[in-house]
């Protein structure tokens, strides 16, 4: 019983060790990917456009990505479910729960502003 134990322990640690962000650009953009998270859940996405940059805003304007939040994402899913998957290349990915399975893509830019910003179907 102590070995089943042991082993359950040692897989679930070493499971929590690899699903996290490690990097202080993978940190900083979870912190952040967070606030966009609970931004989400409160249907505040007014809030959310105004941690976006430049290049983010140049490409969708505030009325529209607020239209687009409202009453296209939020209807689909609540963001009450979200696990952190892994980073790459400075974006980072996160497994949103629900009908459909979603992914999460962000990443910020030199001013920690949010630069990607994506929601799509889940994809491994």
């Amino acid at each position: 019983m102590k070995q089943i134990l042991l082993t359950l322990f040692s897989c679930f640690s070493i499971g929590i060790c690899i699903a996290q962000p490690k990097s202080p650009v993978e940190l900083k953009t979870d912190s952040i990917a967070w606030k966009i998270i609970g931004m989400l859940k409160r249907g505040q996405p007014d809030s959310l456009y105004e941690l976006t940059g430049t290049a983010f805003r140049d490409q969708i304007s505030a009325d529209d990505f607020r239209s687009v939040v409202i009453d296209r994402l939020l209807p689909i899913n609540k963001f009450e479910t979200v696990s952190y998957v892994t980073s790459m290349e400075g974006i980072n990915k996160y497994r949103v729960e629900g009908t459909p399975v979603l992914q999460l893509l962000v990443g910020l830019d030199a001013d920690n502003k949010i630069s990607t910003l994506l929601v799509q179907q889940y994809s491994e």
